[in-house]
């Protein structure tokens, strides 16, 4: 996730460190959490063991925000994991949707 922390840095996206540190450990405590669940299990929740971080993230990034004026539905039905740890402290939805609950 090295990479996702560059993306993200001052220099290049204008993201403070510390969230961008946040947003790398919340994603790879719900990498760590799903690693025992079956294959077929992991790849529903949007978690390919064989591809790297990045394009894990990326998968993930994506799946929020083609639905993100659905207050990003996709990722909330795909993995609410990543939808809770992720999208609801670190990241805004658009003005006027609340975060999806169980």
């Amino acid at each position: 996730m090295s990479d996702f922390r560059w993306d993200t840095s001052k220099a290049s996206a204008g993201m403070d460190v510390m969230n961008s540190e946040a947003i790398v450990a919340a994603f790879m405590g719900v990498r760590w959490d799903w690693r025992k669940r079956s294959r077929e299990g992991r790849e529903k929740g949007l978690i390919y063991t064989e591809q790297n971080d990045r394009t894990n993230w990326r998968r993930v990034y994506e799946a929020y925000m083609t639905t993100a004026y659905d207050a990003g539905k996709k990722l909330y039905n795909r993995n609410y994991d990543f939808y809770e740890r992720i999208i609801g402290k670190y990241f805004d939805l658009p003005e006027g949707l609340e975060l999806l609950r169980k």
